[in-house]
């Protein structure tokens, strides 16, 4: 994402946005900037083995459920894009693209 410009604010691994759902061991948390919008927002990354890609999916729903509870009138983002999923909220067209082409380059094993 870096070379998209996304900066990086921090970065957690092992957090999810979703406690109670099993997704710890997939989680990262990044707390990012774009030169658009300099208020952090969260990008909770999940990467998933590929033979369990589908499995995860009502996992996902489920994930992203909570997330729009326990975050009233924000809009939820997700992208999936195998192996790989990302939540959060209120994102920029920006960093919706940003995010959704560093899923895409890492997926094709960062061609």
């Amino acid at each position: 994402m870096a070379l998209l410009g996304v900066t990086t604010v921090s970065a957690v691994a092992g957090e999810s946005v979703c406690p109670e759902q099993p997704l710890h061991d997939n989680a990262l948390a990044l707390s990012v900037t774009t030169p658009y919008d300099p208020e952090p927002r969260d990008v909770y990354l999940y990467l998933f083995r590929p033979r369990l890609f589908e499995e995860t999916a009502a996992v996902m729903d489920d994930c992203a459920a909570e997330y729009q509870a326990a975050a009233p009138g924000a809009t939820i983002d997700r992208l999936d894009v195998a192996p790989f999923r990302a939540l959060g909220a209120d994102w920029s067209d920006e960093l919706r693209s940003s995010v959704e082409s560093a899923m895409q380059v890492a997926a094709q094993g960062g061609r």
